[in-house]
């Protein structure tokens, strides 16, 4: 009989130890979703010595803040204990531990199967690139006008007619091809550089009873650099970006002599700028005219600077399968709660000014559209507008990953919330395109049309007739322009001109038995620049423009010789500014007058007219 008990007991234990699935442990790899991005920051060129929030060092890159990782080792712990079989992670023969980018996993061989499956749609997810090219065309003004292009989304027959345009020497040309590729929400630059050194000063060395000057050299660092961060919204139809392009080409280089007793000649370069930064709601696949404005080395032609957004890699959304009653998800919400940085323009005046413009002045439209929100707020709007009730339930939960939403919901409600967020995206996606052009009128010309362009609100068939006028030439011509495109409610900047290098002053040293001068260096800024904070109306049929447009239209600098003991040659400016500050309502989609001065023109009078049109679009 105990035979038989034993038996039964042996034969009872090797069946629960068949039905007993076998456990296997894995390591797997998850460096690539634990890794924090590294962000690099754009070299500044030209003569500026900094474009603001560039690295200071002409033709150096610098690195920026690095941002975070994809996803953490914590919320990849928790989400396949929360998706994969939750009840066996009660056992402890099952574990799940993550160390320095590797995650250590024990359990059965269809968990392990379902896990690796997840982590390869997470690789899938994250690894895709977003790829971004810009091409520089150089476009005689009739050829631009012709296309009918404006600053933002281009409809594929005016990126066609641009295009074609720049295949025609008789038109245009290419200029450069730019390509930058990042990770979501990385910070990336493309650059095309050229080198010239140059005597650009003299360091002067004073001792008791003598003086000497050592050479210093510069480096003149031009070409184009495009510097980006590009952010892929949730549901991969558009990508948010932070865009900074500048080109630089340069005009020449001068020799002046100071005429001192301790320094001898230096250099004096100059070059031709195109430059904007902004930020853009694109859709992938199309093309945006990101800014354009006269290139005066190349005729005062139009340089056109056009963007195209694409996508490499599989596509990955979030596949996960689990069959919990409660499962953790995550949601990319980077593209709505990333801020607008506000991108005022320099100040076109003797000495390069990047704060141009002063702060900005506080305007409140009737309703704001597209602006960003905070992830507190959209954690709050999500608990609000989605299952309110089940929040209740401590075991849902909410809570942010960098710029990951995570939830632990049933997935009736996750899907409810992934509809919540493809709604709120087009909210933020309307971009404006700005055109300002300064037109300059000869005594005939403003007699014959000052009726037309007086009083109020001057009719836009006036200004238009005025536009076609300029392209013609004769009394009325066009004196420079710039354009571009940001988002509603953001300060953004697109300046055309140069920058020149010129002697401004003399630092005089003494010492007992001698004395010497150092030339000082300034920097001449001039052209066209737009800066402007453009914000659609609660009506959608007006756009409040916050107005700052700038115009410098220097002479070359003459020389000045004081005529003092052991004092050099020094260079004066003679500049003709024309600016504008306003706040104003203009109608979308057409011209308005925004500001009249008087100027001159190979010594004789001219009447300047600033004309300016702002146009929206949604970003689809």
């Amino acid at each position: 009989m105990k035979r038989c008990l034993a038996l039964l007991v042996l034969c009872a234990a090797t069946a629960r130890a068949q039905a007993e699935p076998e456990r296997i442990s894995r390591a797997y790899d998850i460096r690539f979703l634990t890794t924090e991005v590294q962000n690099f920051r754009g070299p500044a060129i030209g003569l500026e010595e900094s474009d603001g929030d560039a690295s200071g060092i002409p033709g150096m890159p610098s690195t920026d803040e690095n941002g975070p990782a994809p996803v953490t080792g914590e919320f990849l712990t928790s989400a396949i204990t929360t998706n994969f079989d939750e009840d066996s992670w009660s056992d402890d023969r099952n574990r799940i531990e993550y160390s320095e980018g590797v995650l250590y996993v024990t359990n059965t061989k269809e968990n392990q199967d379902r896990i690796a499956k997840y982590l390869e749609m997470l690789r899938k997810r994250f690894s895709r690139r977003i790829v971004v090219e810009a091409e520089v065309l150089l476009l005689s003004p009739e050829a631009f006008a012709a296309t009918g292009a404006l600053p933002g989304i281009l409809p594929a027959d005016q990126d066609k007619a641009l295009r074609d345009a720049a295949a025609d020497p008789a038109r245009g040309k290419l200029l450069t091809l730019l390509r930058a590729v990042a990770v979501n929400g990385q910070r990336v630059f493309a650059a095309d550089l050229h080198e010239t050194s140059y005597v650009r000063d003299y360091d002067v060395e004073i001792a008791q009873d003598a003086a000497v000057a050592d050479p210093i050299l510069g480096d003149l660092v031009t070409g184009a650099v495009l510097d980006v961060r590009p952010i892929l919204a949730n549901d991969m139809a558009t990508v948010f970006m932070d865009s900074r392009f500048k080109m630089a080409r340069p005009r020449g280089i001068v020799s002046f002599d100071p005429a001192t007793s301790t320094g001898g000649t230096i250099q004096l370069p100059s070059n031709d700028v195109l430059r904007t930064k902004t930020t853009l709601s694109i859709p992938v696949g199309r093309s945006v005219l990101l800014c354009a404005g006269p290139i005066a080395g190349e005729k005062d032609w139009l340089g056109v600077v056009l963007l195209r957004v694409t996508l490499t890699g599989q596509a990955g959304t979030d596949e996960t399968v689990s069959t919990e009653k409660r499962q953790m998800r995550m949601f990319d919400v980077s593209s709505l709660t990333a801020m607008m940085g506000d991108f005022p323009g320099p100040s076109l005046s003797m000495g390069s000014d990047e704060a141009g413009g002063g702060p900005s002045t506080a305007f409140s439209p009737p309703m704001e559209e597209g602006r960003s929100i905070t992830p507190e707020e959209l954690l709050a709007a999500i608990k609000e507008n989605v299952a309110r009730d089940s929040w209740k339930n401590v075991r849902n939960k909410l809570s942010l990953m960098g710029d990951q939403v995570v939830v632990v919901q049933s997935p009736a409600v996750l899907d409810e919330i992934a509809k919540f967020i493809a709604v709120a995206a087009p909210a933020r996606n309307r971009i404006i395109g700005v055109e300002a052009v300064l037109v300059g009128l000869d005594e005939a010309a403003w007699t014959a049309r000052r009726a037309s362009l007086s009083g109020a609100s001057p009719s836009e068939d006036a200004l238009k007739d005025l536009l076609a006028a300029a392209l013609k030439g004769g009394g009325v011509r066009i004196v420079s322009s710039a354009r571009g495109a940001g988002m509603s409610d953001q300060r953004f900047h697109v300046w055309a001109g140069g920058a020149q290098a010129f002697v401004q002053d003399d630092d005089v040293e003494i010492a007992q038995g001698a004395a010497a001068t150092d030339p000082v260096i300034g920097i001449l800024t001039t052209g066209c620049v737009l800066d402007i904070r453009p914000t659609l109306a609660g009506d959608g049929k007006r756009i409040a423009v916050e107005l700052r447009p700038q115009f410098n239209a220097a002479q070359s600098p003459e020389t000045f010789d004081p005529k003092a003991v052991n004092v050099g040659k020094i260079q004066k400016i003679r500049a003709s500014v024309f600016k504008v500050q306003t706040q104003l309502y203009v109608p979308d989609g057409g011209w308005n007058l925004v500001g009249v001065a008087t100027g001159t023109a190979g010594g004789k009078r001219e009447i300047l007219a600033m004309l300016v049109r702002a146009r929206s679009m949604e970003a689809k």
